[in-house]
């Protein structure tokens, strides 16, 4: 076979060969800040940051089974943003990135993270959505540069922030079936093409006023349209600290903008300061989000305790006896036998809204078929 012909064969072999067979990220180049990238190729890439903010434009970023990519950066409070820009679709992350500070990856076309990744970082940031590179040196979290109208991100696998951390996927629409946790920190879930980061507010993804969802979304994973801009059927954990499922309006057709049939978890957490779990749900159409199943949300340092929310159990608890007693547009329900009268639980509804904030006492405001766990 003559030389021509050879690199004939192998570049027909390289257009057919899917983005996913490619092994870690590939032609990176420093943009900002100063930082080294060895491995390259190779199933171990080591990013090695010495600056506190650095710039990474990969042609691709992908990470295959039993891969590695590892960020070294200089503490905890470091950042390095992976931005994509080969434009071959999808980053598909199957294997695992590591590092001791934070890290942000941006692909306009989507990201999925397969049932085997991990991902251990000091904080996490996926998104569809760019940042300015001056604003990102800046310190100015704005990522006002929207991608695909209709990407999507999905976890399968798991994401884990260091304490105090942070761990969030941005994106026209996001779907969890893994599991995310940060504890004594903040997981976002959030349907947006634009959005600013808040490392020291209560809700982690600001919204932009105006913002819309105007097309179907599809999923990265299945090519199918997705039926919820925001969806978790897994598992969101931040005991001690805030989890957010948020969307901007949906002017496609949708059967909800937020849905969720997982678990959400953020439980108190015994310091001294008590620091007290809190979820937020807050989607900008008038559709109710979907409740999941299982919430656990904790008073004092006791931490809280799940409870399901589907039809049985109400009809369980018609059953022995407990009552209903309106209280504004709220409805607060109360078990009599225990503890002279003091509700053991309380559920509060109000039919169109959504939940939105859990005050660390159990107390809910605006909230949408929420539960309060323990004693009151």
């Amino acid at each position: 076979m003559n030389l021509s012909r050879a690199l004939s064969v192998l570049l027909s072999a390289l257009l057919l060969t899917p983005p996913g067979a490619f092994a870690n990220p590939l032609g990176g180049q420093v943009q900002g800040g100063n930082a080294t990238i060895q491995g390259q190729g190779t199933p171990t890439v080591t990013v090695n940051q010495t600056s506190d903010r650095a710039i990474i434009n990969w042609n691709t970023f992908n990470i295959g089974t039993g891969e590695l990519t590892r960020f070294v950066q200089p503490n905890s409070g470091s950042l390095a943003l992976n931005r994509v820009t080969g434009n071959l679709g999808p980053s598909q992350i199957l294997g695992t990135i590591e590092a001791n500070g934070r890290v942000f990856l941006v692909n306009p076309d989507g990201i999925l993270f397969g049932a085997g990744a991990q991902i251990n970082t000091g904080g996490f940031l996926a998104t569809t959505s760019d940042i300015k590179n001056s604003d990102f040196m800046a310190g100015r979290m704005i990522f006002s540069i929207p991608g695909r109208p209709d990407a999507s991100i999905v976890n399968r696998g798991t994401i884990t922030a260091a304490n105090g951390g942070f761990a969030g996927l941005v994106a026209p629409g996001v779907r969890n079936s893994g599991v995310i946790t940060a504890n004594l920190g903040r997981v976002a879930l959030a349907s947006a093409n634009t959005f600013a980061l808040d490392f020291y507010g209560d809700k982690l993804i600001q919204l932009q006023v105006g913002d819309q969802i105007a097309t179907q979304v599809k999923d990265v994973a299945t090519g199918q349209t997705l039926k919820s801009l925001v969806s978790n059927r897994g598992r969101l954990q931040a005991d001690g600290g805030v989890v957010q499922l948020s969307a901007v309006a949906a002017r496609a057709v949708v059967n909800s903008v937020i849905n969720n049939r997982g678990i959400i978890q953020a439980n108190s957490i015994g310091t001294q300061a008590h620091r007290a779990g809190r979820r937020y749900v807050a989607g900008r159409r008038r559709e109710a989000a979907r409740e999941g199943r299982r919430h656990a949300f904790g008073r004092g340092h006791q931490g809280g305790r799940a409870r399901r929310l589907d039809r049985d159990h109400r009809r369980d608890d018609r059953a022995q006896g407990r009552q209903d007693r309106r209280v504004g547009s709220l409805w607060r329900r109360h078990r009599p036998d225990r503890r002279k009268g003091k509700p053991a639980w309380v559920r509060a509804v109000r039919p169109q809204g959504l939940a939105e904030r859990n005050d660390g006492l159990g107390r809910f405001r605006h909230g949408h078929r929420c539960v309060r766990q323990g004693h009151g």
